[in-house]
């Protein structure tokens, strides 16, 4: 899980919850695509989601890891920390 903040309808939540949601594994093991969930806190009602693809390494962390990894690795949750 990570937090940081950021608008949802022009209203700014801060410290929200990012969690990575149904991670799945392309047939041939290179990709790994997965969901994104913005909420206000962990217990509260999904505000939005998005979907993102990466590649996948079959010898690596669990598909949760490196979907969180790669997260990180975008420009856009330089802000985000782990929570």
């Amino acid at each position: 899980m990570l937090k940081m903040t950021f608008n949802f309808n022009g209203v700014t939540v801060t410290d929200g919850v990012l969690n990575v949601i149904m991670p799945s594994i392309s047939t041939d093991q290179t990709t790994l695509s997965f969901g994104l969930a913005y909420r206000v806190s962990e217990s509260d009602p999904l505000l939005n989601s998005e979907t993102y693809s990466c590649p996948y390494d079959l010898t690596g962390a669990d598909p949760f890891a490196q979907a969180y990894n790669y997260i990180k690795s975008l420009s856009q949750f330089n802000d985000a920390v782990e929570a």
